[in-house]
């Protein structure tokens, strides 16, 4: 894995003149991050215990979410997709074939630290999605990670241009696909936020929804007016 440092919006648009062959890509607020699933960042005692949490986890969302929607998913893979989109811990992870909205992730923050976007091949380490017969299903353990591109049901899904990858063993920093690291300094990641809402790379345009479209007009606006950041 390479690691290359930019500080303009124009140097991270020019640097994938070299990239051509790369696909997915994942920003993280701070460089540190390591590709683990959210459910892997939990510490238990044991494998056996993670993995029983994780079905707890989703056997009670597909028994309450029917209270809250109508949209049901059909299989437990679409049940998957569906409690990562609400933050629900999986062992899915979000990328994207956009570059621009996986920069969008790693700057739209007040972290004080350096940011991160994650690039890599297609066929580096990804297997195709799993075979629906497998006894153990979405919990198997027995594969490589595997992408898999969710059906465009959802405004979010197709304006982030988005897929996952799925993960064995959620517990590992997964980075042999990984063919680049493009650090963004954290002195520059106002800037480049703001170039990324000139061109149409928002919240309201990537989530589809109201709580995007007020956290839009609250930057942009109070950004033209405040002094002074509120503590």
């Amino acid at each position: 894995m390479k690691n290359i440092e930019i500080r303009q919006l124009g140097d991270y648009i020019n640097l994938f003149n070299s990239l051509e062959g790369t696909e997915f890509y994942r920003g993280v607020a701070d460089s540190n991050f390591k590709l683990i699933p959210s459910i892997g960042r939990y510490a238990f005692d044991s494998a056996e215990r993670r993995l029983q949490v994780e079905k707890d986890l989703l056997n009670e969302f597909k028994r309450k979410a029917p209270m809250y929607t109508q949209a049901l998913p059909h299989n437990d893979l679409e049940w998957l997709y569906m409690a990562q989109h609400h933050g629900l811990p999986t062992r899915l992870m979000d990328w994207s074939f956009n570059p621009l909205v996986a920069l969008h992730f790693a700057v739209e923050n007040e972290r004080e630290t350096d940011a991160a976007v994650y690039c890599a091949y297609p066929s580096s380490g990804f297997v195709p999605s799993p075979h629906a017969e497998h006894p153990q299903g979405i919990f198997n353990s027995e594969r490589q990670a595997y992408h898999l591109v969710p059906t465009r049901n959802h405004v979010r899904f197709q304006n982030q241009d988005g897929l996952f990858t799925l993960h064995p063993d959620p517990s590992q920093n997964n980075i042999k696909n990984i063919v680049t690291k493009v650090i963004i300094p954290k002195s520059a990641k106002e800037a480049i936020r703001w170039k990324l809402r000139k061109i149409g790379i928002t919240k309201s345009f990537l989530f589809g929804n109201l709580d995007g479209l007020s956290y839009d007009i609250k930057q942009i606006v109070l950004r033209r007016n405040v002094i002074n950041k509120p503590w």
